[in-house]
């Protein structure tokens, strides 16, 4: 039947992914360990959420991605429960993944993050995701950037023992490098007076994905509004340690900035 032709086509086009994903994951517990530990987390926080019941691996068409506020993932969340693409896990490295065509759907700036270690990132940021939905239609970037740091001050809290630089989706140095340069970033922001910008067009430059911040130099990385953002909600909370994390993701985003008064 064409069905089982079908099959047996996909079975022998995804065998060699398979037997790569087998070496890398020889079994899962490290991950589901992680996973789980995230999801207390999560239900400790908002006990009102239904966490999801399941992990679900699986080893997709290597295109298959889902764009999520924080960027792109292999991963997805739905009511069966989470769901995690292997094939999008194989490790930075992976021979694929530094094919032309790979590198065409996948710079290396979104490559880096194919491994093991991004998988109970992607899945809390999926979870935080479900619980908020992203809303950024009609804000400002000083807005868009508080409300990207609320999404990592959750991911954080989720993920304790994760580095931060992970969360982030950047190299460990280019951390260093913003908290070095922290003041320098937030003038920038300030003296290009970008704060209050709603135009698309200029605020994509500073949230979310990208190779760099050009106008900071060639190692500078992208999504520093995220990176910001993320310090300005710190403050907050630090200044406010009643505030439960409801709360905060309750809190207007201009309410959280000007309250922080961050002035690194």
């Amino acid at each position: 039947s064409p069905e089982a032709k079908a099959v047996k086509i996909f079975i022998k086009d995804y065998h060699p992914l398979k037997d790569s994903s087998d070496k890398v994951f020889g079994d899962f517990e490290k991950e589901a360990k992680e996973i789980k530990k995230g999801l207390q987390y999560a239900k400790y926080y908002f006990p009102r959420y239904k966490i999801p019941s399941k992990i679900i691996t699986f080893i997709g068409p290597m295109d298959a991605f889902f764009q999520t506020s924080f960027g792109t993932v292999g991963d997805i969340i739905t009511r069966e429960g989470l769901g995690i693409g292997l094939q999008l896990h194989l490790g930075s490295n992976f021979s694929y993944y530094k094919t032309i065509p790979a590198q065409e759907t996948y710079p290396e700036y979104i490559s880096k993050t194919f491994a093991p270690e991004y998988i109970a990132v992607n899945c809390m940021k999926n979870i935080i995701d479900d619980m908020y939905d992203t809303k950024t239609i009609g804000k400002s970037l000083i807005e868009q950037m508080v409300e990207k740091g609320k999404r990592l001050y959750l991911l954080d809290k989720f993920l304790p023992g994760v580095p931060e630089y992970i969360k982030l989706s950047y190299k460990k140095n280019q951390l260093e490098s913003c908290y070095k340069n922290e003041a320098v970033i937030w003038d920038f922001f300030l003296s290009n007076e970008l704060l209050n910008t709603q135009e698309q067009n200029i605020t994509k430059n500073y949230i979310g994905e990208s190779p760099k911040t050009q106008e900071l130099g060639e190692d500078a990385p992208g999504n520093l509004g995220s990176f910001s953002g993320w310090q300005i909600v710190k403050k907050y909370m630090a200044k406010n340690p009643h505030i439960t994390l409801e709360k905060m993701m309750d809190t207007n985003e201009r309410e959280v900035y000007t309250s922080a008064k961050y002035k690194p």
